[in-house]
């Protein structure tokens, strides 16, 4: 792709103004006559970036092409605000969204309030709503389990949301920055017993805290309930679900079938052309064309889906890649898993509870 050159995304220009210094390695180079030189640089030395400005180009024109195709109604603007923020069309029908809205149609166009007022608001009135959260557990003398996972947001930032559930409505209380490259259990402790400890001196009935499974995490929570015996520890139940899935994936008697599924799955997913032929011919048969869904190497119950998919695309697919022998122990490997993401299912709902979870 031939890509217009922009100095100013790779250099710094010096005082003098006859050379720049790159960004990344700080070589010097001349621009007395073209910006060829640097242009070669960049391409050579720092293929990497140049490609991902590459990426980025295409990726802004993917962006704008999509945009360009929505019709010049305030209805779209809206619906392009909420789908490009991960927003869901169900925050459309929340009281507080729908007063939004009612009150916005009642002003003059003069004055709606700018982005940058709406920000402001924001920021100022989190603590406010904040405040009437702790002030709804302690006047209802609410039972408030914790829970709380790290993740790593665009900036490559390690992140600890700690959120507070209360009959089913969960509550983001905390977002809390991670330092430390690695959070071992000594660290997790020091990010989120701070918080813990403000939230009972509030008078806040915390009676449990649920993470996921993982080694250090856990090492924490039970340090932490240790020095507060009155919290109940609650492992994640769908994390532990998934752990179950993957031990059962492993077992010899298991894995040659999982590993055969995902062989097939790999033909589709990693040849272009596979996938377009599998469309065409379930066009050619009237059928509404499915796609091959991929499994996940950390969400294992994805397999069954995977297989199911397969299972559903059999007759297209043996003749495609000649597989004639294996369905028959694949149909039999989701009917012996069908418990487990019925399970998983279960406990990962909306409504699922801490009797869910002894149910299942």
């Amino acid at each position: 792709m031939n890509r217009k050159f922009n100095s100013t995304d790779f250099f710094i220009k010096n005082v003098d103004g006859f050379k720049c210094s790159v960004v990344n390695c700080g070589k010097l180079l001349s621009i007395r006559s073209s910006t060829s030189t640097l242009q070669y640089h960049i391409k050579s030395k720092h293929a990497n970036l140049w490609e991902k400005n590459i990426r980025d180009d295409e990726n802004e024109k993917n962006k704008n092409d999509i945009l360009h195709n929505f019709p010049e109604t305030i209805e779209s603007v809206w619906a392009i605000a909420l789908a490009t923020n991960g927003i869901s069309h169900l925050t459309i029908e929340s009281p507080h969204f729908i007063e939004a809205i009612t009150k916005s149609q009642s002003l003059n166009k003069e004055n709606i309030p700018s982005r940058y007022k709406i920000k402001e608001s924001v920021i100022q009135n989190a603590d406010i709503i904040h405040s009437n959260i702790i002030k709804k557990f302690r006047e209802n003398k609410c039972d408030v389990t914790l829970c709380t996972d790290g993740w790593t947001n665009v900036n490559k930032t390690k992140i600890f949301n700690l959120v507070a559930l209360e009959s089913n409505i969960p509550y983001l209380m905390y977002s809390l920055e991670s330092v430390y490259v690695s959070n071992t259990t000594e660290k997790i402790i020091e990010i989120l017993r701070p918080k813990i400890i403000k939230l009972l001196e509030e008078q806040i009935r915390i009676v449990a805290i649920s993470v996921d499974n993982e080694a250090s995490m856990n090492s924490a929570v039970n340090k932490i309930c240790a020095e507060f015996p009155f919290i109940i520890h609650i492992p994640c139940g769908a994390h532990t679900f998934q752990l179950c899935m993957k031990h059962i994936c492993e077992h010899p008697s298991i894995s040659k079938h999982v590993t055969k599924a995902k062989q097939i799955i790999d033909i589709f997913l990693k040849d272009k052309t596979n996938r377009i032929q599998l469309r065409q011919h379930q066009m050619t048969s009237n059928k509404q064309p499915l796609k091959i869904i991929d499994y996940s190497n950390t969400r294992w119950s994805y397999i069954i889906r995977s297989i199911e998919r397969l299972l559903e695309l059999k007759e297209i697919i043996s003749m495609m890649t000649g597989e004639n022998d294996c369905w028959e122990d694949l149909k039999k490997l989701c009917i012996f898993l069908q418990p487990f993401k019925i399970a998983t299912n279960e406990i990962q709902s909306d409504s699922a509870n801490l009797n869910t979870k002894y149910i299942v």
